[in-house]
């Protein structure tokens, strides 16, 4: 092989060598890039998943706050009807008007309430 034809075959290598060099460096900086492409898309999401997750946390520790202050309201509500005087004596004035509609004296209201007092204060001596 004449020397000029080894010159340009070893140019012609080397040219292409160094086309393949760079064709390897330019996929070595595509493959870099895609990673940190990637690594940034993981992170937005998981930024994502934990705000949703913050949020969905703060909603059920609120709905749990408002459900325990509705029960203890409830419970607040119906304690005072309990006590409440004028309450109790608009519900038992309903009943005693209702008794007498229906012919029910009140001295038989109030033997029959004597007669449980009775019973709840003094039980019955059991037998044994």
């Amino acid at each position: 092989m004449p020397e000029s034809e080894k010159e340009s075959f070893d140019s012609l290598a080397q040219t292409q060598a160094q086309q393949s060099a760079d064709v390897a460096m330019q996929m070595a900086k595509l493959g870099v890039e895609t990673a940190r492409r990637n690594q940034t898309f993981f992170d937005q999401a998981v930024l994502a998943a934990q705000a949703h997750t913050n949020a969905l946390n703060s909603i059920t520790a609120r709905s749990l706050s408002n459900a325990a202050e509705n029960d203890n309201q409830g419970a607040k509500i119906a304690l005072d009807r309990t006590w409440n005087i004028d309450e109790q004596t608009a519900a038992v004035s309903q009943m005693l008007r209702a008794f007498e509609r229906m012919g029910v004296s009140n001295t038989a209201i109030s033997d029959a309430l004597a007669a449980a007092f009775t019973k709840a204060v003094n039980p019955p001596p059991s037998d044994g």
